[in-house]
């Protein structure tokens, strides 16, 4: 099943990133991959724009928390934000997709300092209500939390994607 989702989210990276400009926001909570009992919380905005040549830029602000994930250094306490600057806001018509990237990440948990890369996508599935089928995608490729990896459809909270 993992390996499907990574797969899933290698194959859709590129095809998200050739729209123009898009543009995901969100807040909520959803399940830990080790423990039910322990909830996922972040509040996120991601951009992907397309830029001359064919390459793409993508940013990722705010803050992510899991309190019980599994890296290849072993559980640990996922604790993160997005490194980088976003100017231009929900300026376009929000849509049903989904919005990934490639992004850089800094560690707020003092016992695994450092940065690192990582691929996200978040998913809005149309509804406007909270904690109704939107879901988040994290695979971390390296630094202090490398081989993280949570997929999981949000149990409290809301996801908007805007084509800009």
């Amino acid at each position: 099943m993992r390996k499907r989702s990574l797969l899933l989210l290698l194959s859709i990276l590129p095809l998200a990133l050739l729209l123009s400009a898009c543009t995901a926001k969100g807040y909520g909570k959803t399940y830990s991959m080790l423990s039910t009992k322990q909830k996922v919380s972040f509040s996120l905005y991601l951009k992907s724009t397309n830029v001359p040549g064919g390459q793409a830029e993508s940013t990722l602000k705010g803050q992510y928390y899991d309190p019980k994930g599994m890296t290849v250094f072993g559980p640990r306490e996922i604790k993160f934000e997005g490194i980088g600057k976003i100017k231009q806001k929900d300026k376009g018509p929000r849509s049903q997709m989904c919005v990934a990237g490639a992004v850089q990440y800094a560690s707020k948990n003092r016992y695994a300092p450092g940065k690192g890369n990582l691929n996200i996508m978040m998913c809005d599935n149309g509804d406007k209500k909270m904690g109704t089928g939107d879901s988040i995608t994290v695979s971390v490729l390296d630094g202090p939390y490398t081989g993280y990896f949570l997929e999981g459809t949000l149990t409290d909270g809301n996801i908007v994607t805007y084509d800009d």
